[in-house]
C-alpha cells in the first residue's frame, strides 16, 4: 500500500493533493497485479474528483479477513450517482472529466477476484471505497526485480500525449527521472507538429479527448521522422482496439501503468 501512495505523490502534488497510508504489516491471500491494479484505479480517481484534499490507503482487520481501504475528502457521490457509477464512461456531475472506465474495471476486477467492493459517500464530505475481504497470510520472502539489470539503453528524446495532465506530468517526471529528454504535450496539432524536433520514442494516450487518437499522433509523427518506436496506453480492452494499435505496430499497455512495467516496455522497444 505504501508503495501506491508513493507511485501518485506527483499526480497528487499536481492536483493540490497529499496521498497517505497506514496499512502496517499486512499480508493477505490473492492476486498481487489484480489487488493493485484495483488500488491504483481507486486512488487515481479519488485524485481526478476530489479536487483538493487528501486521498488515506489504510487496511481494516475484522478476526483473520482483510478489507483494503481508500478514503478521499473530496465533494462526495451524489446518492443516485452510486448505483450506476461503475458502469463504463458514466459520467458524474461532481468530476471534471468523468467517473467511468477505471471504476468500470476496478467493478470486473472485484469480481474475477470474488470479492466485493462498498462505497460509503457524503454530499462535501467525501468519499471511502473498501473492498475485500481478503483472508490473512504470512509473511513471505519476497525478491526485487531490479528492471536494469542486464537491460541497458541510450534515453535520448521522447514525446509524450496525454490529455489528462495529472497522468502527462507525472508521467514526464518518471521518464525525466531516467535520463530522458521530455516533450509532454496535452494535445498535438499541426503547429505543435511543425516545432517538433527529431523523436526517439512516442509514448501516447490512445484515448484522447479532443478529436484525435493516439495512433493518429503516431501516423503523423512517423510521417515526419519515420519508422520512431511507438508506445500506445489505452484504458480499454477490447479485441478490436488491441487489434488496431498492434496492426501500427505499436506496442501496447493497458491503464494503470506502473513504473516496472512502463521501463520494461521501453526496453523491449529499444534496448
Amino acid at each position: 500500500i505504501q508503495d501506491i501512495a508513493d507511485e501518485f505523490l506527483i499526480a497528487a502534488k499536481a492536483e493540490n493533493m497529499k496521498v497517505s497510508a497506514n496499512a502496517g504489516e499486512v499480508w493477505i491471500k490473492s492476486d498481487p497485479l489484480l489487488v493493485r491494479r484495483i488500488l491504483q484505479n481507486l486512488v487515481s480517481n479519488a485524485i481526478r474528483h476530489s479536487e483538493g484534499g487528501e486521498v488515506a490507503l489504510k487496511t481494516i482487520q475484522e478476526s483473520q479477513q482483510i478489507r483494503l481501504v481508500i478514503k478521499d475528502t473530496g465533494k462526495g457521490i451524489p446518492h443516485d450517482q452510486k448505483q450506476i457509477m461503475f458502469d463504463a464512461f458514466t459520467k458524474g456531475e461532481v468530476s471534471k472529466s468523468g467517473l467511468g472506465l477505471g471504476l468500470a474495471i476496478v467493478r470486473r476486477l472485484v469480481d474475477v477476484l470474488d470479492i466485493s467492493i462498498d462505497v460509503a459517500s457524503d454530499k462535501e464530505k467525501g468519499t471511502e471505497f473498501s473492498f475485500g475481504p481478503f483472508a490473512c497470510a504470512q509473511p513471505v520472502e519476497l525478491q526485487t526485480l531490479d528492471t536494469t539489470q542486464n537491460s541497458t539503453y541510450e534515453a535520448g528524446r521522447v514525446l509524450v500525449v496525454d490529455d489528462d495532465r495529472p497522468t502527462l506530468e507525472a508521467t514526464a517526471a518518471l521518464l525525466s527521472s531516467w535520463g530522458w529528454e521530455i516533450e509532454a504535450r496535452d494535445r498535438m496539432d499541426d503547429q505543435v507538429l511543425d516545432e517538433l524536433k527529431p523523436l526517439d520514442l512516442l509514448i501516447v494516450d490512445y484515448d484522447l479527448g479532443f478529436g484525435q487518437t493516439g495512433l493518429q499522433i503516431v501516423t503523423a509523427l512517423r510521417a515526419k521522422f519515420g519508422p520512431v518506436p511507438a508506445l500506445v496506453i489505452t484504458g480499454s480492452t477490447t479485441a478490436d482496439t488491441r487489434q488496431h494499435i498492434l496492426k501500427q505496430d505499436c506496442l501496447l499497455l493497458h491503464k494503470p501503468v506502473r513504473p516496472v512495467q512502463l521501463r520494461s516496455a521501453i526496453i523491449s522497444l529499444i534496448g
